[in-house]
């Protein structure tokens, strides 16, 4: 029965599974990890540069606690200077603020993504030991593993997958997923704007005020 459930993830699961499988892949303590955060990267070349994060508390998502990042420092498409301004910003703020500091950050990305988080975490937070891992993807863009500090890669989508194999993939996957769309739907709402901007600031007359008036007057482009 419980092999059934694991495996099914149904409404018997227990959502913090995942959570102790990683504790115990990363030598931490059993209850240390709680709070789970994970940043995506998105943009559409070098426009709407923005990112999105995603916190997850006791292996469920926590949505009061998602930020928005629009790139300040970044002006060009450069994932990995754009995460470390985003890693920056948000251990500029703990929680005092609302930002409470995670137990483990996953990163959306390999070993060069992790590195780059890896980077500010070391020189920002050095004492709160917070525990890092990359989600990995294979070449069908799925998520299909897990990449560590050291650099040592576990696959979770084998053909003989292990019931933990089962609950830390659904779990990476369930993460990987919500963060992704949270960072592009903040990216299209960007774009979106920017275009209506560029619409009604081509029109011979029109300036930001105008625009604003406008947009507020009528409701739409």
């Amino acid at each position: 029965m419980l092999r059934r459930i694991l495996r099914g993830g149904g409404a018997g699961a227990d959502p913090t599974a995942a959570l102790r499988y990683l504790e115990e892949m990363m030598g931490a303590p059993e209850g240390s990890i709680g709070r789970v955060e994970s940043f995506d990267i998105s943009n559409l070349g070098n426009d709407d540069i923005c990112a999105g994060m995603v916190v997850f508390k006791d292996g469920k998502p926590d949505k009061s606690s998602y930020r928005l990042f629009k790139m300040k420092t970044v002006l060009e498409q450069d994932d990995f200077a754009s995460m470390r301004e985003v890693m920056t910003r948000r251990f500029s703020h703990n929680a005092d603020d609302g930002f409470e500091y995670p137990s483990l950050i996953l990163v959306d990305g390999g070993k060069g993504q992790l590195s780059a988080v890896a980077s500010v975490v070391d020189s920002v937070v050095p004492d709160r030991n917070i525990l890092l891992a990359g989600m990995v993807k294979n070449n069908k863009h799925r998520t299909s593993g897990i990449v560590f500090r050291d650099g040592h890669e576990i696959r979770l989508d084998n053909e003989e997958q292990s019931d933990r194999d089962v609950v830390l993939l659904r779990f990476l996957t369930a993460v990987q997923n919500e963060v992704h769309r949270f960072a592009i739907t903040y990216q299209r709402k960007l774009s979106g704007k920017r275009n209506i901007r560029y619409k009604l600031e081509n029109i011979r007359g029109i300036g930001p005020s105008k625009r604003k008036a406008l947009l507020g007057h009528l409701g739409s482009i």
